[in-house]
């Protein structure tokens, strides 16, 4: 399913943006080397584009790009992530955002000193 299709049959998308952007920080904080923030005064900014969602949130595809304050991509990786088998759908792509948190803060901490 499209992204979009999926955010617009999802009624608490707003809460479930702000609890998967919570589980997504906290797991990449938790293994990276560096440290993200929620705020506007950065050098670089995180952007996940959630390209296809499977109906049940569990499955996403899409792109994660960090850019400077030029706006010049300086990262992008592509995921496929999957997680979590009960729950709602918000829950399933929170949990699915969490691993790709952990995935993303792993390389960071391997490539970034």
């Amino acid at each position: 399913m499209d992204a979009e299709d999926f955010i617009a049959q999802e009624l608490d998308w707003d809460k479930g943006l702000a609890e998967m952007k919570t589980k997504f920080i906290q797991a990449f904080n938790e293994k990276s080397s560096v440290r993200a923030v929620t705020s506007k005064e950065t050098d670089y900014t995180l952007t996940i584009i959630p390209l296809t969602v499977t109906e049940s949130g569990s499955h996403i595809k899409g792109i994660l790009s960090i850019t400077n304050k030029e706006g010049l991509e300086v990262f992008q990786h592509r995921f496929d992530n999957e997680a979590g088998m009960f729950g709602s759908a918000i829950n399933l792509m929170g949990d699915a955002f969490e691993d790709l948190g952990e995935e993303l803060g792993k390389i960071f901490k391997k490539n970034v000193k």
